[in-house]
């Protein structure tokens, strides 16, 4: 899975499961030492909801604020902080737009 189509997954509310949880620790993981939002690695196996919901905020939190991460068409911040300053992104697929 791409970085782009991780974010893109990751938008919403709701804690990743499966395959999609698996693919954010994987990503979480491979950053550790590469920005100072990766201080240590996570588990992926862990059940704990504040620590997946703190894998998923440190990777949006580094998308919107490092300035060394990629930015992607399509990803539009909406202006708005979620839990724990989360930010808030959409996705607009400019190849469905008339």
């Amino acid at each position: 899975m791409t970085t782009k189509n991780l974010l893109i997954a990751l938008i919403g509310g709701k804690l990743p499961k499966g395959e999609l949880k698996q693919e954010m620790f994987d990503f979480y993981n491979s950053m550790v030492g590469k920005s100072k939002y990766f201080p240590k690695e996570e588990n992926p196996r862990t059940a704990c909801g504040s620590c997946i919901q703190r894998v998923k905020t440190t990777i949006w939190k580094w998308y919107h604020s490092d300035e060394k991460a990629p930015t992607y068409k399509g990803l539009v911040f909406t202006g708005k902080l979620g839990v724990h300053n989360i930010p808030i992104y959409t996705f607009q697929d400019a190849s469905k737009e008339k």
